[in-house]
């Protein structure tokens, strides 16, 4: 058989391999359902989140005006660290799940020998007359596949196999060979879901990071609010201290003039001196929580400390809401990203258990295989020897002391109830913060509307003891008790806003959907 013909029979063979191995491929049952690689179920899962990343250009561009509260969240959603942290998690598992469909494609492997051997050949006499030079060459390619079903198919052949013997007996031979086998477990290993195991458990890896960066971003989205509205209650206070200082200073130095006019005691001017010392240390304290909450906003938002934040004039105002319990918590229980989270680790568990319970069965494999092999002496140009043949059979194992993987079946049984569990108690917890924080919200509304009437008061009793004050018919004893009253009044009612604002905001982040006012 001449060199052309091998060719050509070498070129057949390797194109009825592949369409024996695209057909097994093709043929190979229903695949698992993976979770999809798509930004599908991403959008279906933030469909309730309003807030927008800001890039580095609108970023640059918000900077230079007045800040809102929206801007504030858009720059931390993409300068926050904790929440690139997340991002940096979420990208990972998505690498990691793209890179596991891998161990679906083939494995190519090439190997190659050479060796050369001077023999010599001795006489009848054991005198050495000759030698030989022995040369034999071997290059052999395999290629492995490895199916959703746990199908194992390996194809090998010999691109070159040859032995050459130029002295002596001057002979050389060429032999070419090639194998397929095909292994199908029945038990261990064997199913969609124990063979594509790494697949799926990647894919609800990469879904569980997915919905922890969601929560991620709610969490910043709380933070950033609660952080917002510190900032303007600690300015409203600096305000109001502000006010009560100028207030206590003129309250000194009026009732100095009324000492003078004998219209009051030295005692008065006293009480208004210390008096207005202490709103003094209050405004500086004020001054220094400001700059505070200035930097907690700053930590939030990723932001230079040394950046000046031009905050907008916004200023916290009660603006009453309505909300019906049920209603949230339904929601809260549907939407939740952490309770999400926590479903795709309960299927990673379950997926875990089933694989491991796999490895306690026995090994029970069916195999195929085909082949073909010729050997030619081309110097003579004829065919050697020429072999061809089916051998399938059946291997059967199975380790009675196999400890460890009954040990880690019931570890992954233990870990899937732990995960169950688990995802009970955050249900759990997040019932009672939902009911907590709706019964919090309703308190800090009537309690803002009873300050607020408090506050009406406060206001109507300072005027009225500066009036008399003015007269000369109150001390400014009275005027003092009217401004302190006042002043804790404001103070309680900034306190609760930010409660009830932060209430709000809080459950926001844990039903996904948008209920500040």
């Amino acid at each position: 058989m001449s060199r052309n013909t091998l060719r050509t029979l070498q070129h057949g063979v390797w194109r009825r391999a592949g369409c024996i191995l695209l057909a097994i491929i093709l043929g190979a049952g229903a695949a698992p359902a993976w979770p999809a690689q798509t930004g599908a179920g991403d959008q279906k899962e933030q469909q309730g989140f309003q807030y927008k990343a800001y890039t580095e250009a609108q970023i640059a561009e918000a900077l230079q005006r007045p800040l809102q509260l929206n801007d504030c969240i858009g720059i931390a959603l993409t300068k926050n660290l904790s929440l690139k942290q997340a991002r940096g998690n979420q990208e990972r598992a998505r690498a990691t799940h793209s890179g596991s469909f891998g161990i679906f494609l083939p494995v190519l492997t090439v190997d190659g020998t050479r060796a050369n051997n001077y023999v010599d050949l001795p006489d009848s006499l054991g005198n050495f007359f000759e030698s030989r030079f022995d040369a034999q060459s071997s290059v052999t390619a395999a290629a492995q596949l490895y199916l959703p079903l746990g199908t194992r198919v390996e194809y090998k052949r010999d691109l070159l196999r040859e032995a050459q013997f130029p002295q002596g007996r001057r002979s050389r031979s060429d032999e070419r060979a090639y194998s397929f086998t095909v292994t199908q477990p029945l038990l261990r290993g064997a199913g969609p879901r124990v063979a594509s195991n790494k697949v799926i458990s990647a894919g609800y890896q990469r879904r569980l990071q997915e919905n922890d960066f969601i929560n991620q971003q709610a969490a910043t989205v709380y933070s950033v609010k609660s952080a917002y509205y510190n900032v303007l209650q600690q300015r409203q206070l600096l305000q109001v201290n502000f006010s009560a200082f100028k207030n206590d200073s003129a309250l000194a130095v009026a009732s100095e003039a009324l000492v003078i006019a004998k219209l009051a005691q030295r005692r008065d001017v006293l009480s208004a001196q210390i008096r207005a010392a202490d709103s003094r240390a209050t405004l500086i304290k004020s001054q220094t929580d400001y700059q505070s909450a200035l930097d907690a906003l700053k930590d939030e938002m990723g932001m230079p400390f040394e950046q000046e934040l031009p905050l907008g004039p916004d200023s916290l105002v009660f603006k009453p809401v309505s909300l019906n319990e049920q209603e949230l918590l339904q929601i809260a229980l549907q939407n939740n990203p952490a309770l999400r989270a926590f479903q795709y680790a309960i299927k990673d568990a379950r997926l875990r258990r089933g694989v491991s319970r796999n490895a306690t069965l026995p090994q029970l494999d069916l195999f195929g295989t085909y082949v073909r092999s010729n050997e030619t002496d081309e110097l003579a140009n004829a065919e050697v020897a020429r072999a061809r043949g089916w051998t399938a059979g059946a291997t059967l194992s199975y380790n009675f002391l196999s400890r460890e993987a009954r040990g880690a079946a019931q570890s992954a049984q233990l870990a899937l109830i732990q995960q169950e569990d688990g995802y009970a108690e955050l249900e759990r917890e997040i019932t009672l913060s939902m009911r907590e924080i709706v019964r919090s919200v309703f308190s800090s509304a009537a309690e803002v509307a009873a300050i607020q009437r408090g506050i009406e008061v406060a206001e109507q009793k300072l005027e009225f003891a500066r009036a008399m004050f003015n007269l000369g018919r109150a001390s400014n004893f009275d005027v003092t008790d009217a401004q302190e009253f006042l002043l804790k009044a404001q103070n309680q009612y900034l306190r609760k806003l930010v409660t009830y604002y932060s209430d709000l905001a809080l459950l926001e982040t844990l039903t996904g959907q948008p209920v500040t006012p």
